[in-house]
């Protein structure tokens, strides 16, 4: 099973915080430095929000959040963490030998010998701050900026809230040995672990761990059966029931529920992703049989195909029927309920299916003979005048849809088939029942651009921009690096 070939510069990726047990190297900005260090810069996981750090008239670094300077100043900061809906944002920040964390521009919690950068992670809703911290050479977790002096590791790793954000979890280390460590008592420790995984509720903790060349997941503290290889395991939407791969020899399987045994099938990589309906327990995943792939949803099998696109699988959130991409030779189909589409040489957005919140709807972008048009429930639109697009959405109510597209080297938002002005880089745009935001750049200018398209006022239909604080006049365009250096990869195909 392999991902599709997809570049899309429209769209910044969201990286899980994985801590080390050491601090990262140059993922910091000194007073010594000349130019703002590019790797200390951040940006919401929204893509609405962005900082950066720099060096001000005293030879100090400082933060630049939103393009406003803050006022603490300090010898050396690391990268800069917002909360997921960007509201929050903080950072550490060394002054002599002894670093400190910064939340929204204020110091918390005590001073220490060294801070994890990789290691700030915030709460799903924004309200509470974890770090790992250095005190002489064991690790502690810092919450909300109180420290545990008693519980010292000599390593921490993969910091996890529950979604509900009351309960945490994350890896620690100790006499080469790693345990889980939820809510600040360790787990037992085994030769490894994985990343801890919370249940959508919260209330139920999993991960898959290794004892003597032994693999198991443990849930909620028991250990389940052992196999040669076990995957982390992955919840339902209400956390009643799991699912998780598993390898007997050469052979693999799903296990649901811990007790569960699926059909063996052949070797993989793994099994993955395995996928719960968004509303229901439908369990779907990916497997290899007799040479070809097939998609098994409740226990039962699709049609054999050449490839199934990596994590193309979307499951009707109403529970009527289901989705993914598969290779035929030569090219790509979309299979609905056991049914594949006309081909495509290329679906948008590396095999991304999208069905709307009443899951009346689904839509998705393909290509054929070098045109780009938009599916909408099976029925292909007219051919666009893009040389690239993203994945379609619709918002939540439905009653709109949204892609990007680009013409030669220059992007534009479409809105309900309605191109915005035209930008040389545009951040993710999120789409709500109001209108459209999103972080926009253009060439000539020294700026971000805050742009927005309301559904609902005087203003509706017209995008309305706002200039942000000029860039680092070093290197204005650092703050979109990643966008460029995908569009260097689509200038090097064209």
């Amino acid at each position: 099973m392999r991902a599709m070939k997809w570049i899309n510069p429209g769209i910044s990726a969201i990286v899980f915080a994985l801590c080390l047990a050491a601090g990262l190297a140059g993922c910091a900005a000194r007073a010594t430095d000349v130019l703002t260090n590019p790797e200390v810069f951040g940006r919401s996981a929204d893509d609405l929000h962005y900082a950066w750090a720099q060096v001000d008239k005293n030879g100090k670094v400082i933060a630049v959040v939103d393009g406003r300077p803050g006022a603490l100043e300090s010898d050396e900061i690391s990268a800069i963490v917002f909360s997921p809906d960007g509201s929050h944002y903080a950072y550490s920040a060394r002054n002599g030998s002894k670093w400190r964390m910064v939340a929204d521009g204020a110091p918390l919690g005590p001073e220490v010998d060294e801070i994890n950068p990789a290691c700030v992670v915030y709460s799903p809703d924004g309200n509470r701050l974890a770090y790992g911290a250095r005190l002489d050479q064991k690790w502690h977790v810092v919450m909300d900026g109180r420290v545990d002096l008693k519980a010292g590791y000599d390593s921490l790793a993969s910091f996890a809230f529950s979604p509900d954000g009351r309960r945490f979890a994350c890896v620690a280390g100790s006499d080469a040995k790693q345990a889980v460590v939820a809510d600040d008592r360790p787990g037992r420790f085994y030769d490894t672990t994985s990343e801890p995984v919370w249940s959508p509720d919260g209330k139920r903790l999993g991960y898959a761990a290794t004892e003597d060349n032994l693999h198991f997941v443990v849930l909620d503290g028991s250990e389940g059966k052992p196999y040669d290889w076990v995957g982390p395991p992955v919840f339902s939407f209400d956390g009643r029931h799991f699912a998780y791969g598993a390898a007997k020899g050469e052979k693999r399987l799903v296990v649901t529920d811990g007790t569960k045994e699926g059909p063996e099938y052949e070797m993989p990589l793994n099994i993955d992703p395995i996928a719960f309906g968004p509303k229901d327990h439908r369990l779907a995943y990916a497997v290899k049989k007799d040479g070809q792939w097939v998609m098994v949803v409740d226990g039962r099998e699709g049609p054999g195909y050449v490839d199934i696109a990596l994590g193309s699988i979307a499951l009707n959130p109403s529970g009527k029927g289901f989705a993914y991409i598969a290779a035929v030779p030569g090219a790509w189909v979309v299979v609905e309920n056991s049914r594949h589409s006309p081909s495509y040489d290329e679906t948008a957005g590396g095999g991304q299916l999208t069905y709307s919140a009443d899951g009346r709807h689904l839509i998705y972008g393909a290509r054929k003979n070098k045109k780009w048009f938009i599916v909408l429930d099976g029925k292909a639109g007219a051919e666009l005048d893009y040389k690239e697009i993203t994945a379609p959405t619709f918002s939540p109510d439905g009653k709109h849809i949204m892609y990007n597209g680009r013409k030669g080297k220059k992007w534009f938002v479409v809105v309900d088939g309605a191109a915005g002005p035209s930008y040389d880089s545009v951040h993710r745009p999120l789409l709500t029942n109001k209108g459209v935001e999103y972080l926009a750049e253009r060439e000539e200018e020294d700026s971000l651009l805050r742009c927005r398209l309301p559904f609902t006022s005087a203003e509706a239909g017209r995008t309305v921009e706002t200039k942000l604080s000029p860039l680092p006049k070093e290197d204005p365009a650092e703050i979109c690096k990643p966008c460029r250096q995908q569009q260097d990869l689509l200038n090097e195909e064209e």
